[in-house]
């Protein structure tokens, strides 16, 4: 009744209808219900610029983070996990848990929520084949069932504002091989332009390396005009080779080169508008493998010497 007093209806006399209803709360037994969830692209990023080689991580994870608030027993059931090639190919990951799904955990009181962690390894599925492939993006499809085995011994509960968060992170440890992995990229560029009252006649530019990972490199930039026409290769014919440390000791090899540089290449260089660098990369006793601590790093310095004559 409006002053909040109950009153019980006669059960063969009465009938009702409820209709355009909204709960806050809802509690009882929910039966077995198939749900859209989550759907997205992951994208890869390490392997982006990649052009050709071979890189190999061993123990690549794919991480299927998630938070319910649904107050009774839910199943992933994933409908697609796939890899997408920077070959345009699609590579499906291949487990048990792909075909029967996992169970969420749920929360036994309202207002709470449970956090569940799955992970797919290369115990548990065929990730390494998968990572081996190049993938520049990871799709998934995830849905979920509600109530899987039909246990009506179960009073779950939901409210207006239950939900399951989910977060899928691809993980891939600074621990294999590559050979000849061959990775490219491209930045701004511009000479220094004389002001007037001098010229350039010659000089040299400097680079230095100081590198503590174990992957040696090769590398090369080519000066770009404005319609990405290869001006000059800057680097010589067969670029500069850079030493990959090999000791686990916290120590680094330093790599020096110096390339002379005429008059007539400075002038060619002041129509660059962009550098693109092409670099080679492989793992120092290839096909061992190797690992890269958090400290490791590259680091890398240019600068220009000329001789200049005054106008």
């Amino acid at each position: 009744l409006p002053d909040g007093t109950r009153d019980r209806l006669p059960a063969d006399n009465t009938l009702g209808a409820l209709r355009n209803m909204t709960f806050s709360f809802i509690e009882g037994y929910w039966d077995y219900e198939v749900i859209p969830m989550d759907e997205d692209t992951v994208i890869i990023e390490v392997f982006e610029t990649l052009r050709r080689g071979d890189m190999f991580f061993e123990e690549p994870v794919v991480t299927v983070n998630l938070e319910n608030s649904f107050g009774f027993p839910v199943r992933a059931d994933i409908r697609a996990l796939e890899m997408y090639t920077i070959t345009g190919d699609t590579f499906e990951i291949e487990s048990p848990f792909v075909e029967n799904g996992f169970d969420i955990e749920y929360p036994r009181t309202f207002g709470a929520f449970e956090n569940t962690i799955f992970q797919f390894t290369k115990d548990n599925s065929n990730l390494p084949e998968a990572t081996s492939i190049k993938p520049l993006a990871l799709y998934y499809d995830m849905w979920a069932i509600a109530n899987p085995d039909r246990d009506t011994s179960i009073t779950g509960f939901m409210s207006d504002s239950s939900e399951i968060v989910v977060r899928v992170d691809v993980r891939l440890p600074l621990k294999g091989r590559a050979s000849e992995f061959e990775a490219r990229d491209t930045v701004d560029f511009q000479v220094p332009e004389p002001d007037g009252s001098y010229d350039i006649n010659e000089g040299e530019l400097k680079l230095y390396f100081e590198n503590s990972i174990p992957v040696g490199l090769t590398v090369q930039g080519y000066l770009w005009d404005e319609n990405q026409q290869v001006i000059d290769s800057l680097f010589g014919e067969n670029g500069i080779q850079v030493e990959g440390h090999q000791d686990a000791d916290g120590a680094y090899t330093i790599t020096d080169a110096f390339v002379p540089f005429t008059q007539d290449q400075f002038d060619r260089w002041e129509a660059a508008e962009q550098v693109h660098i092409v670099a080679r990369f492989t793992s120092v006793n290839y096909p061992e493998i190797v690992t890269i601590q958090g400290e490791d790093k590259m680091r890398f310095g240019m600068g220009i010497k000329a001789q200049l004559s005054n106008l």
